[in-house]
């Protein structure tokens, strides 16, 4: 029967850590995420329509 390996898991493991750069972006995107989107995403949900404000916030 061939060996289990553990994976690491998290940000912090080895092969799958973020770097400084990765974090920074990740960071800025979730920012504009909650100004930008958030506010209008069950509005959309609702309507069932395009997120226009997503794709302005996303590509200013």
């Amino acid at each position: 029967m061939p060996q289990a390996y553990a994976l690491p898991v998290g940000n912090n493991a080895g092969l799958y850590a973020l770097t400084e750069e990765h974090d920074a972006i990740r960071a800025a995107i979730r920012e504009i995420a909650e100004r930008e989107i958030a506010p209008y995403a069950a509005e959309v949900d609702a309507e069932s329509r395009y997120p226009v404000e997503a794709q302005k916030a996303l590509t200013a």
